[in-house]
């Protein structure tokens, strides 16, 4: 029986342009109300995957999310941390330096807050789709000193400059830093060893689980690990071909399609 169901958001439950299905809210506080645990494991900040939550569910809400690829898990009820990870301010720095020498835009995180250098083509949109307010502050490794660095930071560049950028920034890492990839017009970076599947399988020792009762479901690489660290991994129809390969199972109905019912149909 699976005690705990990890789904991504964005193109899995959040088709582009479009909003979460009717059918998919019904399933998810269906789920909820039959005691699953239900995590929403997003490549998106804390306060952008906490909004999408609150879309969902009513005052019953899930206890706790995965953020920012892996890098922090929140227990919602306790407005608490339980797990952290950051790019330390001195990798923030190197970064920075790359950029701004490759002209690279840059993007770091602060609480609520997106950070970046200058007002740019890139940010404003990304304001609007993750619903951050973003400030543009002299140097993003200065800004999140106090912290002691940021939980990700995202290079957005034309996407035929891309994949330059990832196979460059991998080489440059000598693993100081994780390059994770998601979307075709922007390459996000966290620390080293910090995924989706890290995070879940924290969060699941947490709650005493094993991983025979976590089912996670997703769309595309940043969804990989958890994919195949869960005891059972479901790629949504639209998924990317690498994610499908390794699933257990891919559903028929795209996010567009209400595809968490199906999942729910098939497992719950």
């Amino acid at each position: 029986m699976f005690r705990m169901l990890a789904c991504d958001i964005d193109h899995t439950i959040l088709p582009p342009g479009g909003s979460v299905s009717a059918e998919d809210i019904a399933t998810f506080r269906e789920l909820q109300a039959r005691g699953v645990t239900v995590v929403l494991a997003s490549g998106r900040a804390t306060a952008s995957t906490r909004a999408i939550m609150e879309s969902i569910f009513n005052s019953e809400r899930p206890e706790y999310l995965i953020s920012y690829n892996g890098a922090r898990i929140d227990s919602l009820p306790d407005e608490e941390t339980l797990f952290a990870s950051n790019l330390a301010p001195d990798l923030v720095r190197e970064i920075g330096a790359w950029c701004r020498k490759n002209g690279v835009t840059l993007q770091g995180y602060a609480g609520r807050e997106i950070l970046v250098e200058s007002e740019n083509e890139y940010v404003r949109p990304y304001s609007i789709a993750s619903g951050m307010k973003y400030r543009v502050v002299p140097e993003i490794a200065e800004a999140v000193t106090p912290a002691g660095g940021t939980p990700k930071l995202v290079c957005h560049d034309r996407r035929e400059r891309l994949p330059h950028h990832i196979e460059t920034l991998r080489k440059l890492a000598r693993q100081r830093w994780t390059v994770v990839t998601s979307i075709p017009y922007f390459v996000e970076l966290l620390a080293p060893g910090t995924n989706k599947g890290s995070a879940l399988r924290r969060l699941a020792n947490y709650l005493g689980y094993s991983t025979d009762e976590v089912i996670a479901f997703g769309d595309n690489l940043n969804d990989m690990e958890m994919i195949r660290d869960a005891g059972t991994g479901v790629a949504v129809a639209n998924a990317v071909p690498e994610l499908k390969e390794i699933a257990d199972w891919v559903t028929t109905r795209s996010a567009r399609e209400s595809a968490l019912t199906e999942v729910a149909e098939r497992f719950f």
